[in-house]
């Protein structure tokens, strides 16, 4: 063996190593098919290997995890544009949605690759309405969508988030039905963003009783437990990231009326 070669086997077991760690956070980086090209060109020395790897490190490959489009594969963008929610949460959020998301409505709010909302269709949601004012993610949304021939029942609109949501209240008629789920993951910075979009929701003419709205945010992060009518009911941690589970109330905590 010589010892280029030895030098390239040696480095893609630890790539395979670095893979192994980056796909239990979700996602999955294309290290066979690199250390397979390298040694096809063989390279003069090791730093080569460690440069291609560079340039690839930054390819995220997410999944679909259960349903109809299980296991096909969603596209993301390259850097650091983005925080898609890992296929790990993703399935940790949907068995506790359950059965209840088929033939539901539904809100994927601060989108990205609207891996949730497309999560959501696959499980047998009716309607999914996409919030994503980053227009080259809005694109890839739509890409995302086409790749698996998604025509009906999905929308997408490219606006900031308050605005699309006010949008929806302004054009609801009192005969639709009402959304069963909001999906809320704004960038983990953005606290504001947070506050902002709960407290519309907690007064959402588009929500009702029983409708459940979904923040994810940062582990160290402790939201409010009242957003007007939403109530926080649940909390669940994984990893950095955790789960906040909203429930729409009948009314807010002044409008119910005292025990005679």
């Amino acid at each position: 063996m010589s010892a280029n070669d030895f030098g390239v086997r040696r480095s893609c077991r630890r790539f395979h190593s670095v893979n192994h760690r980056v796909q239990s956070t979700g996602s999955k980086l294309p290290l066979r098919g690199l250390c397979a090209c390298l040694r096809r060109r063989a390279p003069t020395s090791v730093s080569s290997v460690l440069n291609s790897f560079l340039l690839l490190k930054v390819v995220v490959v997410m999944r679909i995890v259960a349903g109809k489009y299980r296991s096909r594969i969603l596209k993301s963008l390259k850097g650091n544009a983005l925080r898609p929610t890992s296929d790990r949460l993703r399935e940790t959020l949907f068995n506790v949605l359950g059965p209840n998301v088929s033939g539901s409505r539904f809100i994927d709010i601060f989108a990205g690759t609207g891996a949730v909302g497309i999560e959501a269709i696959s499980r047998g949601a009716t309607e999914v309405v996409f919030i994503e004012n980053h227009a080259p993610a809005a694109v890839l949304i739509r890409r995302n969508l086409e790749s698996l021939e998604i025509s009906n029942g999905a929308h997408v609109l490219p606006l900031d988030a308050l605005r699309a949501l006010e949008k929806l209240a302004a054009r609801r008629k009192p005969t639709d039905a009402p959304f069963d789920f909001a999906f809320v993951d704004p960038p983990y910075a953005e606290k504001d963003e947070y506050d902002r979009v709960l407290a519309f929701l907690g007064s959402a003419p588009f929500l009702s009783q029983g409708s459940l709205v979904i923040a994810e945010h940062r582990r160290t992060h402790e939201l409010p437990q009242r957003f007007g009518r939403l109530l926080q009911t649940r909390i669940l941690r994984q990893g950095d990231a955790a789960l906040s589970f909203f429930e729409h109330q009948a009314a807010e905590p002044d409008q119910i009326p005292e025990a005679a």
